[in-house]
């Protein structure tokens, strides 16, 4: 819980609450996130874009993918970088100031109202009711989970597939996306994910990244409370 005022009446335990190391599972990153930095434009645009995205009013379909095509390229090509490793000149300022853009919860709703959106039509133009329906917003949640563990783990150079061999790396991000077609396609819904017997393990696995990210780096990262105070659920 945060608060604007000390507690605390004796001034010796004030002097050790100065002093004493704050200990945690999560790295020690400064509550204030940096300035946007410019090699993380591109990224801060996408979700800027994406979020001032109206599908239902788009006149031209040919631009409206051409503009979901840049964005999601942009996002998922800086999670890759994070998620390998690699980070392509971002630092831990840069990464961690779009971490905080990008487990935002309005940009999730967001998210998760255009992925509703391609599934819709997707599932309308295949004729097989068991296929399974993956679109550009499943493999960006899919990063994006990947994505909190390597902020939770300090952003070590290693990531869940790096130690792997290519076939069974293939055959986890299929597994993932396949996990991620069976979340709900309102992103509030998902704590429920958790305790569904009929979600499968990559299902349970990427919503409890997604979570994780959402309600305890982001608010380490930017002092905010992520659930509606009035509803006690998770803020839209």
């Amino acid at each position: 819980m945060y608060s604007d005022s000390d507690t605390g009446s004796d001034s010796g335990a004030s002097d050790v609450a100065n002093t004493q190391e704050t200990y945690s599972s999560l790295p020690c990153f400064s509550s204030t996130p940096a300035e946007k930095p410019w090699v993380g434009r591109d990224v801060e645009k996408a979700v800027e874009e994406l979020g001032a995205l109206d599908i239902g009013e788009s006149d031209s379909e040919t631009e409206l993918h051409e503009l979901i095509s840049s964005a999601s390229t942009a996002i998922c090509s800086f999670l890759d970088s994070v998620n390998s490793g690699e980070q392509d000149g971002f630092g831990l300022k840069d990464i961690l100031a779009l971490a905080v853009m990008l487990f935002d919860p309005s940009f999730l709703e967001t998210l998760f109202q255009h992925r509703r959106h391609f599934h819709r039509i997707a599932t309308l133009s295949t004729p097989q009711k068991s296929s399974i329906v993956v679109c550009w917003a499943d493999s960006v949640l899919v990063k994006l989970s990947e994505f909190a563990v390597s902020v939770a783990s300090g952003l070590s150079n290693s990531s869940n597939q790096i130690s792997m061999p290519k076939g069974l790396s293939i055959q986890w991000q299929d597994d993932s996306l396949r996990g991620a077609a069976q979340i709900p396609y309102k992103w509030t819904f998902l704590p429920g994910v958790l305790s569904l017997e009929q979600a499968s393990p990559a299902a349970k696995r990427i919503v409890s990244r997604l979570l994780f990210g959402v309600f305890v780096i982001r608010p380490q990262l930017h002092e905010c409370n992520p659930w509606d105070s009035r509803t006690q659920r998770p803020c839209r």
